[in-house]
């Protein structure tokens, strides 16, 4: 039995949305992804148990053509940005990130068995595919899987050192020598 969209060509699935969401319109490669592979994405309202055929790399992934495409564990690593407790990007000294809008959480997923997807550069102002009408910047690699059901993915935690301290509770010192005489 084939994996899901082994026998896909990009030709024969494309749509007006990949069309304009792919830098020059077309993904720059297909690929395997194994089972385990660790995929991500910023939304409002959505969980792992949401369809989306939309993701992008949590760890950097090797491409046929030998380029490693970085994922956003290395992004996390060297920016020193972190994700609140309740799944939102706290950027840090000015950086911001395209994909993470205001009010937007982290979604962390693991495939639970290998597919095929369409892989390459979005262009600089894209259409959110999970919220059609509403445009984000664009610049990440992403990653398209058509057809893609919630039943192949298992909601993953991020690694607890990429999650940010809640604020310290504001605490009243004493005053000192208060209750000596």
């Amino acid at each position: 039995m084939p994996l899901h969209n082994e026998l896909c060509a990009y030709a024969d699935v494309a749509t007006s949305l990949s069309r304009s969401i792919f830098l020059g319109g077309g993904p720059e490669s297909k690929e395997a992804l194994p089972s385990g592979t660790h995929l991500f994405r910023f939304a409002r309202f959505a969980n792992a148990a949401t369809p989306c055929e939309w993701w992008m790399l949590f760890d950097d992934f090797a491409l046929r053509d030998q380029r490693v495409i970085s994922g956003f564990r290395a992004f996390l690593h060297h920016s020193g940005c972190r994700i609140d407790p309740n799944g939102r990007f706290v950027p840090v000294d000015g950086i911001s990130l395209g994909c993470a809008d205001p009010g937007s959480r982290l979604v962390l997923v693991r495939l639970n068995t290998p597919v095929y997807a369409f892989m390459g550069a979005s262009t600089v102002q894209r259409p959110d595919p999970g919220e059609p009408g509403l445009a984000q910047r664009g610049g990440e690699f992403r990653v398209w899987i058509p057809g893609l059901p919630a039943r192949l993915l298992n909601a993953a935690s991020l690694p607890a050192h990429f999650v940010a301290a809640p604020p310290a509770a504001e605490q009243t010192p004493g005053i000192a020598g208060e209750g000596a005489e």
